[in-house]
């Protein structure tokens, strides 16, 4: 018979777990976690289920507020994070999260993905996409849309786009961070502190966990993101750009690095990330990639709140009309509130 116990990150039964389960993404490995919380000074665990002593399902949680307005989130600032197992060991698994929910009062618990057949509110939340990937890069490249996304890689390459792959801290911290919050100022959204992306690149970058791509034209930096690797999932998860240069695709190269990268590395699939249904512009540019759509559903537990998405809405045009040390102290005050 199973038992469930709350955790720590770094267990090595559940870190052994994460390690031989296909379908862990690199937000279900400690480093990620672990960057959120010595971010914001969140409180982090895992809760697992056990056959005897070993871990057949768990999810990694922070826990957010106090008193009343307790509640866990696998995990903030995540676009997907489902609990890992098999459908029998996760449906037991949340049956049991729900029982602690509600013994210790925590008043809602947010799992960042689908649970069915168990307890729980399927909340729809945007799509994601995801492309399957080949150990051929070239049999990929042919899925790609001929006029947009294959195009476009090729026009990079005449305009002289050079990308770098790097773990090095001052391409995390200060290249891609720059053009990071020129990026958000321009979309209005609110930008991370600075020391997230140093703790980002302590707890994953620095441990081969993940890279940067810098794209830089006439040696000057275009476009960067930031990938983070799982067991068989490469994920973007941050991008930014120079708008003046964005003429020559920068993008586009970062990309098709990434995806040339996790071919060769044995990889199966390229995550893309979360996505707003109404965000019609991104939603075609991933779908040129050759990537599936599907809808991002989250599960929750107990009563229902307002969404950080929803709040940050607010400040959409405060940022975009303020210079750049306004847009970096609202996302000083706001961050850790969004959770």
């Amino acid at each position: 018979m199973g038992t469930t116990a709350v955790v720590a990150l770094d267990d090595p039964r559940w870190l052994g777990f994460v390690e031989r389960t296909s379908d862990a993404t690199a937000f279900h490995f400690p480093g990620w976690a672990r960057t959120l919380a010595t971010a914001y000074n969140f409180e982090t665990f895992v809760v697992a289920r056990f056959e005897a002593t070993e871990v057949v399902a768990g999810a990694p949680m922070i826990a957010l507020g106090r008193r009343r307005s307790r509640r866990w989130v696998s995990l903030p600032f995540t676009d997907e994070c489902p609990p890992l197992g098999d459908p029998q060991h996760v449906q037991e698994l949340v049956e049991d999260i729900e029982r602690r929910r509600v013994a210790e009062g925590v008043q809602s618990i947010e799992l960042r993905g689908q649970v069915d057949g168990g307890p729980g509110v399927p909340i729809v939340t945007g799509v994601t996409h995801e492309l399957e990937l080949d150990s051929d890069p070239g049999l990929v490249r042919a899925r790609l849309h001929p006029s947009q996304a294959r195009r476009n890689v090729d026009r990079a390459r005449r305009e002289g786009v050079e990308v770098a792959f790097t773990r090095d801290r001052e391409a995390m911290v200060e290249t891609f961070y720059h053009l990071h919050l020129v990026t958000r100022k321009r979309q209005g959204v609110p930008v991370q502190p600075r020391r997230f992306f140093v703790r980002l690149w302590e707890h994953v970058i620095a441990r081969g966990d993940g890279f940067v791509i810098i794209a830089t034209l006439v040696g000057r930096p275009a476009a960067a993101a930031v990938f983070l690797d799982g067991v068989d999932t490469l994920t973007y998860k941050f991008g930014a750009s120079d708008p003046s240069m964005l003429r020559a695709r920068p993008n586009h190269a970062v990309f098709w690095a990434a995806i040339e990268w996790a071919c060769r590395a044995g990889r199966h699939r390229f995550d893309m990330g979360r996505t707003d249904a109404d965000n019609e512009g991104l939603r075609a540019f991933k779908a040129s990639w050759g990537a599936d759509e599907r809808p991002l559903v989250y599960t929750r537990l107990g009563r229902a709140q307002s969404t950080p998405r929803e709040r940050a809405r607010l400040l959409r045009p405060v940022i975009v009309h303020s210079p750049l040390v306004v847009c970096r102290a609202l996302g000083e005050m706001f961050y850790r509130r969004a959770a």
